[in-house]
């Protein structure tokens, strides 16, 4: 009897602590990987008049970016309306291609009216994180408020580019101009 305790403590309890599950990295609630969870949800509430662009989702992130990697995860492991999602970064804005969406990297923040009118991004949401980045083009733009992570949605911009926005996610927002 006192061997099959110990045969169980050795053998089978180890391999409970050690099983798969248990080793399994869960993803943490990082504001990075709230933002990006937030982007990938936003294209269930969006959606794009032409569909000219290509066979994937195509998402790029210009310029140094806290976003690159959960986007890259959430790339690799969902899909939008059956599309594969391509997640892409570029240093400059010579790098640029047409895309679905345009996530700003805060060096490239101050260029928000150029890649605005870039031919390139005719079709693009442009997505940043700054004080007053709505007002300069930005599409959708995450705020901090209460500590808390919003998102503010430029309506002008979208509606230019085509992009409906479900009334869902306008009510959701905390700003719509």
């Amino acid at each position: 009897m006192k061997q099959l305790f110990y045969f169980c403590l050795l053998v089978i309890c180890p391999g409970f602590l050690f099983s798969p599950l248990h080793l399994k990295s869960q993803v943490k609630a990082t504001p990075e990987n709230i933002m990006a969870s937030f982007i990938y949800n936003f294209t269930n509430y969006l959606s794009w008049s032409s569909d000219d662009l290509g066979e994937d989702f195509e998402i790029v992130v210009l310029g140094e970016s806290t976003l690159l990697e959960p986007l890259k995860y959430i790339g690799n492991t969902k899909k939008v309306t059956e599309k594969t999602i391509n997640v892409v970064h570029v240093q400059g804005v010579s790098e640029l291609k047409p895309c679905h969406i345009l996530v700003v990297g805060e060096d490239f923040t101050k260029t928000l009216s150029e890649l605005y009118a870039n031919t390139l991004l005719k079709n693009a949401i442009i997505i940043t994180y700054c004080n007053g980045c709505l007002q300069k083009g930005a599409s959708i733009n995450f705020v901090t408020e209460s500590e808390r992570l919003r998102f503010e949605i430029n309506k002008t911009t979208l509606d230019s580019k085509s992009i409906k926005a479900s009334s869902q996610l306008l009510k959701l927002a905390i700003k719509v101009i």
